[in-house]
């Protein structure tokens, strides 16, 4: 089947995917050669979110390639991934940073969708794709509005029939703390700023992508230079307790090992260590972003 000019072709009958609104097929683009996805819509409903949302270029995000009104079809790029509920999160992911990094990969779409001055409104793990080549997570289905309300422990608590607050962009933050609860059981402290009861207490997701970021820095900064604090604990413990005769000698191991630190920390993030700290509860970060 053709569309829009033989511009686009369906190229199997059979849908891949159907919803209450639209139904999924998979495409090609003629001129470019290459795989689409087409959302053929049941109704004119969700065109205009389609259009201003198309405007959207982010990398976690499935970019909308063109709106057909006349076919009522949405072309998408075609992803080759699995609906994030669909993982197993001990199996499918190596460690526990690489499931924070798919955390800010979602925190970082869900922001440019809201700096574009739009929302999802829908936002749940069905609605979040897993590149399994990239190893990135893709944002799909946003600017519908068709959460359906079961609770506040399965979405925000606007969802709900005659709720007082129309949903905002405060309630993605709390749809996404639902997904960060399972994704980074061990992230409590954001999870809370996400998942507050009242709307304005939430946090931004500007803020919990800042504390996420921090939290990524932290990881990556203390880890190498704690393991060769290691290193200098033990020459201090073995200049200690050497006999006298070697003891002349220790003072260079332990400048050696703190250069090594040194060197360890200028490697690997530019010469940018300032300092390690106990941190406080608004401290996010011991990293100075000035060259």
């Amino acid at each position: 089947m053709q569309l829009a000019g033989n511009r686009y072709q369906i190229s199997e009958p059979i849908p891949i995917a159907e919803t209450n609104d639209s139904v999924l097929f998979l495409g090609r683009q003629t001129a470019l050669k290459r795989r689409v996805v087409l959302k053929r819509k049941k109704s004119d409903t969700g065109r205009k979110e389609a259009i201003r949302t198309s405007r959207i270029d982010h990398p976690n995000i499935v970019k909308v390639i063109e709106v057909l009104p006349e076919e009522r079809t949405i072309v998408l790029e075609c992803v080759r991934g699995v609906p994030l509920a669909h993982l197993d999160f001990e199996e499918d992911f190596a460690d526990d940073r690489e499931r924070l990094e798919c955390a800010i990969d979602i925190a970082a779409g869900l922001q440019a969708i809201h700096r574009a001055g739009e929302i999802h409104g829908d936002f749940s793990w069905n609605n979040i794709l897993y590149d399994t080549e990239n190893r990135c997570p893709k944002i799909i289905d946003f600017g519908v509005n068709g959460s359906d309300w079961c609770s506040p422990s399965t979405t925000a608590p606007e969802h709900a029939p005659n709720h007082s607050r129309e949903i905002g962009p405060y309630t993605d933050v709390y749809d996404f703390g639902l997904i960060l609860k399972k994704l980074l059981p061990k992230s409590g402290k954001i999870v809370k700023l996400c998942l507050r009861k009242n709307p304005e207490k939430r946090a931004s997701i500007d803020k919990i992508l800042v504390m996420l970021t921090a939290e990524r820095r932290r990881n990556g900064v203390l880890a190498p230079i704690l393991a060769t604090a290691g290193l200098i604990g033990m020459s201090v413990a073995i200049w200690f307790n050497a006999p006298a005769v070697e003891k002349r000698a220790e003072p260079a191991a332990i400048e050696e090992s703190a250069m090594m630190a040194e060197e360890s920390g200028q490697a690997q993030y530019g010469g940018r260590v300032k300092k390690l700290v106990e941190f406080p509860d608004e401290t996010l970060s011991i990293i100075n972003d000035t060259p």
